[in-house]
């Protein structure tokens, strides 16, 4: 975060210390600028450090990467401040840092472990099954349906709100229980979102340490099967957090996601690329239906997608999914000889 010196409430205020502008890059007066985002709509600058920046926008604080914001996805209405922050784009440019000179542009991704990437438990849905995917668009069958209530004891498949209960119960038909979207998992694959869910207690979840641009990814196991695999991935759109009365949610962006088919799905298990903080021996999930990771392996999960695509369309989205995530994250790529992979 800048100095107190540098920050401005409203358009502008002279800096306290002059000298420092002349001596290094620090862009001033940012605290608390006005800014516009063409999704999040008018935002403020609530935070800098060396290479991100925190919006506060009407819904939510999204953390961008700075001063790469500036450049493409972050405009200010302010004519004043425009014009400083293009000045000092063009100072960057021009007088890279001794730091930025003995390293390349784009750092390994070994040395990039922010856990900001987000994996999903996804009980098992059947709903639009098809032998190209696993379902998880429409209502599961009554067997799936009796599975999950009958021996997995699922939370909200057994709550007597839920539809698929009441279809249990009786109280409502198939037919009419087709009509509807139950639960989460039976638009995971339809609107590319999901949700953090409830504590024991009923409390919702927040989701707390996910970032837009970010990697998502659905996980899920199916009847009878001891293996939680991956079955699909996208760049993270949107974040709403969540509070006391709902939970949180994260929102993907259709224009890059990769849905995996069931055959090719079972080359990416989860367990091989995520390892649990605190016991990495342990390879179960338990409690919660969020798991954050960094973003080493992130770009190992979506090597192995692109490896176990079995199609020319369905590789060209998976190497077009993993080149806009390294893209957008400012990783380089390599092979183990250390080689940047052409994408």
């Amino acid at each position: 975060m800048l100095p107190v010196a540098y920050r401005f409430s409203g358009r502008h205020c002279p800096l306290r210390n002059p000298s420092r502008e002349a001596t290094d890059n620090t862009l001033p007066g940012i605290i608390g600028l006005k800014v516009l985002h063409k999704t999040f709509g008018e935002g403020t600058v609530t935070q800098i450090g060396k290479t991100t920046t925190k919006v506060a926008f009407a819904e939510r604080e999204v953390e961008f990467l700075f001063p790469q914001a500036f450049e493409k996805h972050l405009t200010c209405a302010d004519k004043e401040s425009a014009a400083e922050i293009a000045k000092y784009l063009r100072r960057t440019e021009k007088r890279p840092s001794k730091q930025s000179q003995k390293k390349p542009p784009l750092p390994s991704r070994k040395k990039n472990n922010s856990r900001n990437n987000v994996a999903f438990k996804l009980n098992y849905c059947n709903g639009g099954k098809t032998y190209k995917r696993f379902g998880f668009d429409g209502v599961c069958s009554e067997a799936v349906i009796r599975y999950n209530i009958e021996k997995e004891h699922r939370v909200w498949c057994s709550n007597e709100r839920c539809d698929c209960r009441r279809f249990y119960d009786g109280k409502i038909s198939y037919k009419n229980l087709l009509k509807s979207y139950p639960c989460q998992e039976s638009i995971a694959l339809r609107d590319w979102r999901t949700y953090a869910g409830a504590d024991a207690n009923g409390d919702p979840r927040k989701i707390c340490g996910a970032v837009v641009n970010k990697l998502g990814i659905f996980t899920t196991v199916p009847p009878n099967e001891k293996e939680r695999f991956i079955f699909g991935a996208f760049m993270i759109r949107t974040i709403i957090e969540g509070d006391d009365n709902n939970g949180g949610a994260v929102h993907g962006n259709r224009d890059y996601c990769l849905e995996l088919t069931p055959k090719e799905a079972r080359k990416v298990r989860f367990w091989d690329y995520y390892k649990n903080p605190e016991k990495p021996e342990n390879r179960q999930w338990r409690s919660g239906l969020v798991r954050y990771f960094d973003d080493d392996t992130a770009v190992k999960i979506l090597q192995a997608m692109l490896d176990a695509k079995e199609d020319k369309e369905g590789k060209h989205k998976a190497r077009r999914l993993l080149s806009r995530y390294c893209e957008a994250n400012n990783i380089a790529v390599e092979q183990e000889s250390g080689k940047e992979i052409d994408l």
